[in-house]
């Protein structure tokens, strides 16, 4: 696994939340615009979304989920 913060350094990602867990291990990276990518994923994963398909109001049910099912870090454009 690789720790969060090599992907931050490397692809220059702007830290909004969460920036004294930067060092969670990263056990794979997933690219998403499903409204609920959440039954695919198994946890420790950096997910990664355009959020094209998100709506505001969506946002913190989508985000809860996602962290229900396991996942590390979630990043936005």
């Amino acid at each position: 696994m690789v720790p969060l913060n090599m992907f931050v350094a490397r692809l220059g990602l702007q830290v909004l939340a969460g920036a004294d867990r930067l060092d969670v291990p990263i056990r794979w990276v997933h690219v998403s615009e499903l409204p609920d990518p959440s039954r695919f994923l198994q946890g420790d994963e950096l997910l990664l979304l355009a959020g094209t398909s998100l709506r505001p109001d969506d946002c913190a049910d989508y985000a809860a989920r996602v962290k229900e099912a396991g996942v590390a870090a979630l990043g936005s454009a």
